[in-house]
């Protein structure tokens, strides 16, 4: 039996090179690859993240040759709840949180581990293992650890994402994951793209030219939507080095693969991957989002499955989100990731955390509403600032903090839908033109089926009066209530507030049309740009058109690719918000993702004027008066309003 121990070191102590030679070493023969815990990647992720050294690594040993690594962090913090805890250190860089550990030594290393914290607890109330891949060895040792100690722990989150494990070739692989008609496609798209010039793909593995390449990547990624969100990795000079030093680091150890789609010599795709022999890790991927109509992040991806042929790779781990909308529909493996927390200390400790595990998983469970911190809105003060001055004439972006909140996920979403009345449920193709002449049909895919594979099933959906459950009124309501006092003060009280979800397949068109409401959409999830039309001129919306609707007609507009240059673009995106004026003509096009987005709506007895003005000038119209269109905010619109009012309660 080995002489076991472990110490806990700073990054300081353990940036030494003896320390990094058997670190590496123990890297290249760990019974679970993890790129992001070894010396090359976690060293500078820790030298730019924690400058002040709060994070220990535990270095677990075996008749004094390094068995095992895991760095850990006492936190105040329990994401967003204010429990002390011991957790493994993670960023949002860095995709998996498996310990480094020696084959043979998972079960030791385990209980040396859970040794170390209960003897080093000091405030924290239990230790928590993020991103653990749930069906390898590291977990296989923890569980059964766990349940030799009767020591109590929880699985408080699980999700999978897209691995790559076949012994297929590159190309029937690939004819497997797509339907001929997408493949079809894909060279279409590629033919196209090749009449503008050269196509090339190169692929290294070394270090030649790896700064340029490293420059180019971080340019490509920051022109982007991550750019404008601020989450490219050049927005920060932080994760900015970390990106050089750890490509620096992997390629100077064989470790790194990198991939570039040019069009004359112009990266328009690239993709950083890890070697880590059995396995690989999508690193970083970026593409050129002026090209998206050519789908080069695709058409790389499609380069990137000749790892298939690498014999010492058996597997490729995404890296990315679950239900990701473009790599899930091509690599059709899955990797299970999940979160756990595990009881340490004492008897009073873990009696402690008994309850609060039981609460989480409960709260899971039940899909509990999150609630902000206090004194947080979902709308932050220049938000609210900014809808008071534009509103309710003019469209205008805002910021909002709703987040991925539970009851906007895809499961509860298909939950809600298989619950809704027939009349609160629309949906039909994506891929539709810009004008349509009435309502489109259903695709004939049941609602739920559809909006849990909505990345894939090429459907346009919305969800309508969901505030008839009681758990999304609520929501509605205290968005609405933020911005309440703004909204009173323009165009009075509100009236027949309501709320609607739409669940978008990547590339989706909601076709040209208008709406009564005044609306303001909340983006979740994906990306979409609407093209919003000044709200109340004829040649955008006919006058003749808008007294049909509101005498009970339909709501489609008419299009004509004359009226583009009289439309203004807004692309929204997670944490952003669009108001939209009441009959404003817009079309939609969802970006490469699936979207969820959130409309809170509202009427006012402006709106309702300007609606019954224009249902009495159709009255006009058939007794052959040629009427002048309602006027536009601040006019009221009365006495056609009430004119069609009366008509109404005489049965004319």
């Amino acid at each position: 039996m080995p002489r076991l121990s472990v110490r806990a070191v700073t990054w300081r102590e353990a940036d030494q090179a003896q320390v990094r030679l058997a670190w590496d070493a123990l890297a290249a023969c760990a019974c679970e690859p993890n790129p992001f815990l070894e010396s090359w990647y976690l060293l500078p992720a820790l030298r730019v993240l924690d400058p002040d050294a709060r994070t220990r690594i535990l270095l677990f040993e075996a008749d004094g040759d390094l068995a095992g690594v895991l760095p850990l962090v006492s936190s105040r913090r329990y994401y967003t709840w204010p429990i002390p805890n011991l957790s493994s250190w993670t960023h949002p860089n860095a995709f998996l949180g498996a310990p480094l550990v020696a084959p043979g030594l998972e079960r030791a290393f385990w209980r040396a581990v859970l040794g170390w914290a209960d003897r080093n607890a000091g405030l924290a109330l239990f230790l928590h293992i993020p991103d653990l891949p749930l069906d390898g060895p590291t977990h296989r040792a923890l569980r059964d650890v766990l349940a030799e100690q009767t020591r109590p722990a929880g699985l408080v989150h699980r999700e999978e994402r897209a691995l790559l494990a076949s012994d297929e070739t590159p190309e029937a692989y690939f004819a497997a994951s797509l339907s001929g008609k997408k493949r079809k496609e894909l060279r279409r798209q590629f033919a196209r793209l090749s009449e503008l010039g050269e196509v090339t793909v190169d692929r290294s593995t070394d270090a030649r030219d790896l700064g340029g390449w490293i420059a180019d990547f971080l340019a490509l990624e920051q022109a982007g939507w991550k750019g404008k969100a601020g989450s490219a990795l050049a927005c920060r000079e932080d994760t900015a080095a970390l990106f050089r030093l750890a490509l620096s680091g992997a390629a100077q150890r064989g470790r790194l693969e990198r991939l570039a789609l040019r069009l004359d010599g112009k990266p328009i795709a690239m993709l950083a991957s890890f070697l880590c022999p059995p396995g690989a890790f999508s690193y970083k991927t970026a593409f050129d989002e002026s090209f998206a109509r050519f789908s080069p992040g695709v058409l790389l991806q499609r380069k990137n499955l000749e790892v298939l042929n690498r014999p010492d790779i058996a597997w490729s781990d995404s890296c990315a989100s679950a239900d990701h909308p473009m790599i899930d529909h091509i690599w059709r493996e899955r990797r299970a990731i999940g979160r756990l927390s595990i009881a340490i200390g004492g008897n009073l400790r873990r009696a402690l955390f008994g309850r609060l595990l039981a609460a989480e998983q409960a709260r899971l469970g039940a899909r509990a509403t999150p609630q902000p911190e206090a004194g947080m809105t979902t709308f932050p003060p220049e938000a609210r600032e900014a809808f008071a001055a534009a509103y309710p004439e003019t469209p205008h972006l805002l910021k909002h903090r709703l987040g991925r909140h539970p009851l906007l996920e895809l499961d509860a979403l298909a939950e809600l839908a298989e619950t809704l009345p027939v009349a609160a449920i629309e949906y039909n193709q994506a891929d539709l033109p810009i004008g349509v002449d009435g309502k489109p049909d259903p695709t004939g895919i049941p609602i739920g089926e559809t909006i849990r594979r909505i990345a894939t099933s090429g459907s346009w959906a919305v969800l309508k009066n969901v505030e008839q459950n009681a758990a999304y009124a609520d929501l509605l309501e205290s968005l609405l209530a933020e911005l309440r006092p703004q909204i009173e003060a323009r165009t009075g009280a509100m009236l027949k507030t309501q709320a609607f979800i739409f669940i978008s397949s990547p590339n989706a068109v909601t076709p040209y049309h208008f709406d009564p409401e005044h609306n303001i959409l909340l983006q979740i999830r994906g990306r979409k740009v609407m093209t919003q039309f000044p709200a109340g001129d004829a040649t955008y919306a006919p006058d003749h058109v808008h007294e049909g609707y509101h005498t009970g007609g339909a709501r489609e507009l008419a299009w004509n690719d004359d009226l583009t240059a009289g439309g203004v673009e807004f692309t929204v995106g997670p944490g952003e918000a669009l108001f939209v004026p009441v009959m404003a003509p817009h079309f939609v096009r969802n970006g490469p993702e699936p979207s969820v987005s959130l409309s809170i709506t509202w009427r006012s007895e402006w709106s309702f004027a300007e609606a019954d003005a224009r249902a009495f000038n159709a009255v006009l119209r058939r007794w052959g008066v040629r009427p002048r269109a309602p006027g536009r905010w601040p006019r009221r619109n009365r006495a056609k309003a009430l004119g069609w009012r009366l008509l109404r309660k005489l049965g004319a």
